[in-house]
């Protein structure tokens, strides 16, 4: 879990670097694409319309540990008791 869980951050932290740099780029071209994008789905004034899956995603190998050693005390109570 704790490697799943450095994999899916270090991914978010490469994606967000590259997003960084092409905004820079944009600032040199004439249509700025991915910073429209975000302005449609991010609008300041109101409820954001997109989600962004690596900070769901870093949840679930925390919930799979959490599963895991509640099943291994669950086993470990049935086997000494």
């Amino acid at each position: 879990s704790v490697v799943w869980y450095f994999n899916i951050k270090s991914y978010r932290d490469l994606n967000s670097a590259k997003y960084q740099i092409i905004n820079e780029m944009e600032i040199q071209l004439p249509f700025a694409g991915y910073s429209d994008e975000w302005k449609l789905l991010r609008p300041p004034s109101s409820p954001p319309k997109y989600f962004q899956l690596t900070r769901v995603e870093q949840f679930v190998p925390f919930i799979v540990c959490l599963l895991f050693l509640a099943l291994a005390g669950y086993s470990a109570f049935l086997f000494f008791s």
